[in-house]
């Protein structure tokens, strides 16, 4: 892809398959531009870092994206919203020519588990809708809209998540417990995604203390901390949701990390739902 030679320099480790910390000074700011997410499909037992395996049911609205590209097979998450449409970041959508769609189910490979639907969807502009200001090289409106050539069953398995509803100015949701979940690596030093469904809890923090660790990033993101528990979306869990913890209202679409890896303690950034909203409602009709 056109964006990894871009910002090879970054992604130097990362392309390696030898991401480890290389910060000897405690108190370095990373002030590069972060990285995103996305993961070659290579199947690897690991999880969310420090997450726990979920169970069946628990994230009905969890959605695996095998991203068929002209250079290889890439692995992503989603949030199905929807019978007909799927919520990602645009960094896992720009440039596919197919996308294998994995609803209701807990593998990374399907196995035709109780509950597990797959389609597969053409990569055209009939199906994919990235967001007209989406920066690659900056990370920003990393955001995108699948729409499945036809609507699903839902079923105990397989239900949408809810858009945030708000009156007057938008939640900030900073302090708050949010949930995570994906396919992520399960370390900076393994070579693959995890091959079943992971989670875990996750605190919400002000964009000002991300942006100790990025510089000045836009407010339509929002930021998780890291730093006392290492707990954290990797590589593999882009595009895959956040959401308000006891909730399955989605407030966040993973979208990037540090470009030193995902156990040294940085926040990792989501698209702010909120921010959002009237761009989903004019591509897809949804509302809140």
């Amino acid at each position: 892809m056109n964006f990894f030679v871009v910002i090879f320099l970054m992604l130097a480790t990362y392309v390696t398959g030898s991401l480890k910390s290389i910060l000897l000074n405690p108190n370095f700011i990373d002030t590069k531009i972060p990285k995103p997410f996305l993961q070659k499909y290579d199947v690897f037992e690991g999880r969310i870092t420090n997450g726990e395996a979920a169970i069946a049911k628990q994230f009905p609205y969890q959605v695996g994206l095998l991203l068929a590209q002209d250079d290889g097979n890439y692995w992503c998450g989603g949030t199905l919203l929807s019978v007909r449409w799927i919520l990602t970041a645009a960094h896992c959508t720009s440039g596919v020519n197919e996308i294998q769609v994995i609803l209701g189910g807990l593998r990374s490979k399907p196995n035709g588990d109780t509950g597990e639907v797959v389609i597969t969807v053409p990569g055209s502009s009939n199906n994919i809708f990235i967001h007209e200001k989406y920066n690659p090289y900056l990370i920003e409106n990393d955001i995108s809209m699948i729409r499945l050539p036809e609507a699903i069953t839902l079923s105990d398995y397989i239900k949408p998540a809810s858009l945030p509803k708000f009156t007057g100015n938008a939640p900030l949701y900073t302090g708050q417990s949010g949930i995570i979940s994906g396919w992520g690596r399960v370390s900076d030093s393994s070579s693959g995604i995890s091959s079943s469904l992971q989670w875990t809890d996750a605190l919400i923090i002000s964009n000002a203390a991300c942006a100790v660790y990025y510089g000045r990033r836009p407010t339509t993101e929002i930021c998780i901390g890291t730093k006392q528990t290492y707990k954290s979306t990797c590589n593999g869990d882009s595009g895959g949701p956040l959401v308000i913890e006891g909730t399955d209202t989605l407030i966040g679409v993973t979208s990037y990390g540090s470009s030193y890896g995902c156990e040294i303690g940085y926040p990792a950034g989501f698209s702010r739902v909120t921010s959002y909203l009237d761009w989903i409602e004019e591509t897809s009709g949804l509302t809140p």
